[in-house]
């Protein structure tokens, strides 16, 4: 993460907790959004074709969401470690 862990911001040291580097974080970021697109695509095969209560529909598409916002959460953290922080060396 950062060297001075202290100073940045508690979305950035929350994102980025126990993130190694820069290429684990964009990692974990575009892991994010290749779930989202799962769980959309999940949502409407299992709505076409599978019979399920609406609250199990509910969660698989509210799970995308989730998903997003995680995502928009490491971008900004790698974007505040970028513009003010620095990244550690360790590999």
């Amino acid at each position: 993460m950062t060297d001075n862990k202290l100073s940045a911001p508690m979305y950035v040291r929350l994102g980025l907790w126990m993130v190694k580097s820069r290429k684990a974080a964009l990692g974990y970021m575009w892991f994010c959004i290749a779930c989202a697109a799962a769980f959309v695509i999940a949502g409407i095969v299992i709505a076409i074709l599978v019979p399920v209560p609406f609250p199990i529909l509910l969660l698989v598409f509210l799970s995308a969401p989730a998903m997003l916002f995680a995502a928009y959460w490491y971008w900004a953290a790698i974007k505040w470690t970028d513009q003010f922080g620095t990244w550690s060396r360790t590999p």
